[in-house]
């Protein structure tokens, strides 16, 4: 007993009827110089198919979600570096204020300063050698009373009437200040003050050799409204006030020109845009001015594939400016 299919007709016949592809004689084949370069493209365009759709199936899509964030305790990172080219860093000084009165004045912690030349080279490591300037021969005499004064090694400075008992020495000009401070009185002439006349020599010679300074580094704030900010001179609170305490060659020197090589909040993630990165902004020689960033810095939540997380923030900026 067998089965047997014919050519003529039966099973095979019908099902070779749907072949939508029929077979011609080899007699009727002809290759062409066309037909190869289309076969070429159409192998070329199947394969560059296969491996986009791979790629895309092993890809990540990066999906946005807004949420409310209830934690408003804890603490954020902010990570800056800013070059200041026509300020040096011996008058530079960075203090941050929050929304519920808490400040810290002349930050230090965590922050670096680096000495630049005009060009920004390196100047921790070279010694350049200054000069004062022009000054009165009334200035230069105080000038170098104040100095021979100073090489005396039982120098005790005046306070210049307040005195908190007898002998009270006070050697330097912010001693002379805080002597005045506590006894209510105003010092508001400092060229009868050897030392701050001293002290004023010594800051400007650190001015004059036209330094700038590159400031680094991060700070750790409160997660509530505040403002951070660079400014001359020492700063310190009284009665509630946040007060800078300089002298007016200070002012007068002080450029606030400012490159932000890079600014953020919070840890940094794959992707992310910081506005202020690269922000360079400059100004004439004898000229200065008060740059103000207004900025809303938005909680993020980023979830890598895989469920790891990083909690960090992103932040759009406002611009003003008041030149001086």
């Amino acid at each position: 007993f067998g089965f047997r299919m014919s050519h003529g007709g039966g099973l095979g016949a019908t099902l070779r009827s749907f072949d939508v592809f029929p077979k011609t004689l080899d007699e009727f084949k002809e290759r062409t110089f066309s037909g190869a370069t289309v076969s070429v493209i159409s192998i070329v365009c199947i394969v560059a198919l296969i491996i986009g759709e791979f790629q895309y199936y092993q890809g990540i899509d990066r999906v946005d979600e807004l949420y409310v964030d209830t934690q408003t305790s804890g603490l954020m990172d902010i990570y800056l570096n800013i070059t200041f080219p026509n300020v040096a860093c011996s008058i530079l000084t960075l203090d941050v204020m929050d929304g519920f009165g808490e400040s810290q004045v002349n930050v230090e912690h965590n922050i670096h300063k680096r000495r630049l030349d005009r060009q920004g080279n390196d100047l921790n490591a070279v010694t350049k050698e200054t000069r004062l300037g022009h000054e009165t021969d009334d200035e230069h005499a105080k000038t170098k009373e104040a100095l021979e004064k100073l090489k005396d090694p039982n120098y005790c400075g005046s306070c210049y009437g307040s005195e908190a008992q007898v002998g009270q020495c006070c050697n330097t000009c912010d001693e002379v200040k805080d002597a005045y401070r506590k006894k209510g009185w105003a010092l508001s002439v400092h060229t009868h003050v050897e030392q701050c006349v001293r002290e004023k020599v010594e800051r400007q010679a650190r001015a004059s050799a036209e330094e700038g300074c590159n400031i680094f580094g991060y700070l750790q704030v409160k997660k509530v409204q505040g403002n951070f900010h660079f400014a001359p001179g020492k700063s310190f609170q009284h009665l509630g006030n946040h007060i800078h305490d300089f002298l007016p060659f200070e002012v007068e020197a002080f450029n606030v020109s400012h490159v932000i090589h890079s600014l953020g909040f919070g840890q940094q993630y794959p992707g992310i845009v910081n506005p202020l990165d690269g922000r360079k902004q400059m100004l004439p020689q004898d000229k200065s001015g008060l740059f103000q960033y207004f900025i809303k810095v938005v909680p993020t939540l980023f979830e890598r594939y895989g469920g790891a997380k990083i909690s960090t923030t992103q932040y759009s900026v406002t611009e003003h400016f008041k030149l001086r």
